[in-house]
């Protein structure tokens, strides 16, 4: 409790990189919960960003819909709004606020990014920059190995409503032998960190070929991604629109066969090669005995690919939406969210 206390006034994490300050911060309750709660974290948030003493003008960026209200008063900065997702399709129930935010966004900001074209859709009377998300430099150039065929499925990433579990449930009712293994954290309205019923029922199958490893740390993910024989991608389209996924590129960069739902890649522009894209439960269910048989040559197109994606190579175009005329070297610090650059590099995406 008492750590939680501090955190309402920001604190200092601990980074192995002298340029970059991380801020961490608690709040009051989510901020998407109801205006209120958007109110209260607002202005927890606008305590934490400096006075712009600077004769550059700094750079604040948004990426989440319901920090736009803070950041928007921030006039001595140039304000940025950096769109990874739509979140209205993400969190139904807070549609109609998430427009009023992208609207207000769309009238205050200076520039405006969005991870996909199909996202340029939010902001239908604005002129929007498109920057993709990139593949990890570490992901891709770590050792690699075959598959291990063992039959084992793979899943990485944030818990939610978009994944599609019964789906899942129905996919493994079709393959016979196969087990899948979960990695990542949940994130269900009102369930805290717990798996909500649909979760639990696929979870709770009595053949016990569903299993749910929690969060994994990021150094883990090269050996979690490479335990698989197939990685699986299974949105639901109800909620997921123009979804450029992070998935995507640390999958494709292990190399490793990928069958996804076509919700999972509405979004993406430039698909790895060989991608495995079906809706149904028999569909994916072939997909994956055809991943299962693909040529080993197809590891290499897909590494390929990401060795391509690069964050590297989408920086000179993210900084110059995100900084204008003044880009260059630059130091970023986190503020939930929000990007506080004043002299480094990098960028905050969801997942």
């Amino acid at each position: 409790m008492l750590s939680w206390l501090r955190a309402l006034r920001g604190q200092e994490d601990v980074v192995n990189d002298a340029r970059i300050e991380v801020i961490q911060r608690s709040t009051l309750m989510p901020p998407h919960v109801n205006r209120v709660a958007e109110s209260l974290d607002g202005v927890l948030m606008r305590r934490l960003i400096p006075d712009a003493h600077d004769q550059t003008r700094p750079t604040v960026v948004a990426t989440l819909p319901w920090q736009w209200p803070g950041v928007a008063g921030v006039r001595e900065y140039r304000r940025v709004l950096d769109v990874a997702d739509d979140w209205g399709a993400l969190i139904p129930a807070r549609a109609r606020r998430v427009r009023e935010c992208y609207a207000r966004a769309a009238d205050d900001a200076d520039a405006i990014i969005v991870v996909s074209h199909e996202l340029k859709r939010l902001f239908p009377d604005r002129e929007v920059a498109v920057v993709r998300n990139g593949s990890d430099r570490g992901l891709v150039s770590a050792p690699h190995s075959a598959p291990p065929r063992t039959g084992r499925l793979v899943y990485v990433g944030t818990l939610s409503e978009r994944f599609d579990s019964p789906l899942v449930g129905a996919l493994l009712d079709r393959l016979a032998g196969w087990t899948l293994a979960i990695y990542g954290p949940c994130a269900y309205a009102r369930r805290q960190a717990e798996p909500d019923a649909e979760l639990a029922s696929l979870l709770g199958r009595p053949d016990r070929r569903a299993v749910w490893h929690g969060p994994v740390p990021r150094r883990c993910l090269v050996d979690v991604l490479d335990s698989a024989d197939v990685l699986l991608l299974p949105n639901r389209s109800s909620h997921s629109r123009g979804q450029d996924s992070m998935k995507m590129y640390d999958y494709a960069s292990r190399g490793r066969a990928i069958v996804a739902t076509r919700a999972a890649t509405a979004g993406i522009s430039e698909p790895p090669p060989h991608l495995h894209v079906g809706d149904t439960a028999d569909e994916l269910a072939a997909l994956v005995e055809e991943a299962w048989n693909e040529p080993l040559s197809y590891a290499d197109q897909r590494l390929r690919w990401a060795e391509g994606q690069s964050w590297e190579s989408r920086w000179p175009e993210w900084s110059q939406a995100l900084f204008g005329e003044t880009a260059g070297n630059w130091v970023e610090a986190e503020c939930s969210g929000a990007l506080l650059a004043s002299d480094t590099r990098g960028r905050a995406r969801h997942d």
